[in-house]
């Protein structure tokens, strides 16, 4: 486990200016920010999405499993952990903010465990 990456990341993820806007059809859409309702592939978004983006060298991926996977070999996770950061269960996703997101990689860095029911 890459305990600087994932502090780095928890630090981007809280600091970076976050908005959220909502479609005409009420679907959550990401603009210019964080969101783990969906994945974009080859963008910031989710966890693995930030991941790829910071440490990912500007590679590209066609498909957004690979974003999760090239997030879990930067990040230097065991599969199983890094399923329950990128894909966290229980709850809506869209309520995730980056200040939780940002305390639960904090979580990791320092346990070694994902846990989704912490408080930032």
């Amino acid at each position: 486990m890459n305990k600087e990456r994932i502090l780095q990341l928890a630090d981007v993820i809280e600091r970076t200016p976050h908005r959220r806007r909502y479609k005409p059809t009420s679907q959550w859409r990401k603009l210019n920010g964080f969101n783990m309702s969906s994945w974009h592939c080859g963008t910031t978004g989710c966890i693995a999405g930030w991941a790829h983006h910071l440490f990912g060298g500007g590679k590209e991926t066609a498909f957004t499993d690979d974003i999760q996977y090239d997030a879990q070999e930067l990040l230097d996770l065991p599969f199983e952990i890094a399923d329950d950061l990128f894909v966290p269960g229980g709850g809506y996703l869209r309520d995730i903010k980056p200040a939780k997101a940002a305390a639960v990689l904090r979580h990791l860095a320092e346990t070694g465990k994902v846990n989704w029911s912490i408080t930032p």
